[in-house]
């Protein structure tokens, strides 16, 4: 919730001029918050001369005197970020996890009630991989492995590009390799919250992204496991492992840890088409 210290504030109204919901307005000699249509985008304390605006008590910061990267800088940390898939059986020091979940609180669209869930129990983390195989097994035998299964994906628009027969060969190649969706990672960072807050799954991605630069920045190496929001989601054990009530959702999964393999070379992906209009 926006709070304003009626003491500071001298009705300048830039705040009110950069509401995008048109929750502010000065009424007389007062400012005053329609909070039921803010969306706590916190436009307002960033624009505020005064500090006389904050968000629930979290006091603003002068920009002034916080480094930002470079141009450079940020395409060099973008390039030198790859997708890690084998993990080094290592621990990952607490105070770097901490680092990378207070990147959290930084995400463009606050976050909106999520919870970040630190998992590092190796017997935990074993038992939800295993389940991940047996995801990995029971969507082969029941959209590849199945003919009709197959052939419906298939004709399905949504899916049709997607599910071809090298798509079935790389699973199957999966589940020979005993592959997981976790890839031997020590530590998992879930994401979870109320799917049914506007921009909640939006919110915790950009929180993801966040914490996988963060991540790059300390030497660690990261992967987003998109199948255990399906895999773990609606799993009863899994939940229960977690602690997730069940007016919540997974969100995000973050796979963390230090890197088995040692990149040498950027491999920059194909310029994508540029239209100007």
């Amino acid at each position: 919730m926006i709070r304003i210290d009626r003491e500071k504030c001298n009705l300048c109204r830039n705040c009110v001029d950069i509401c995008h919901t048109a929750c502010m307005s000065v009424c007389g000699d007062e400012l005053t918050i329609d909070y039921p249509l803010c969306s706590t985008c916190c436009q307002c304390i960033a624009v505020c001369p005064r500090g006389a605006l904050s968000w629930d008590g979290a006091e603003p910061r002068e920009l002034k005197g916080i480094e930002t990267a470079t141009y450079q800088q940020l395409v060099g940390l973008l390039k030198a970020r790859r997708t890690t898939r084998r993990f080094k059986d290592m621990a990952v020091e607490r105070e770097k996890l901490e680092k990378l979940c207070r990147t959290v609180k930084l995400a463009p669209t606050n976050i909106y009630d999520l919870e970040v869930i630190v998992v590092g129990d190796k017997a935990v983390i074993d038992e939800l991989g295993e389940m991940g195989r047996k995801g990995i097994r029971r969507m082969y035998w029941l959209f590849y492995r199945n003919p009709l299964g197959f052939a419906f994906l298939k004709r399905f628009g949504r899916f049709s590009r997607a599910v071809n027969d090298i798509d079935r060969r790389k699973v199957f190649n999966s589940i020979e390799k005993g592959s997981t969706n976790l890839h031997g990672a020590p530590v998992l960072i879930m994401l979870t919250g109320d799917p049914w807050i506007g921009f909640a799954r939006i919110s915790a991605h950009y929180a993801l992204y966040n914490m996988i630069l963060t991540a790059q920045a300390l030497g660690l190496g990261s992967c987003i496991s998109g199948n255990s929001t399906i895999f773990f989601g609606r799993n009863k054990r899994a939940r229960e492992l977690l602690g997730i009530p069940g007016d919540r959702s997974i969100l995000a999964v973050l796979e963390v840890g230090y890197p088995a393999v040692r990149f040498r070379h950027s491999v920059e992906g194909n310029y994508p088409a540029v239209r100007w209009i």
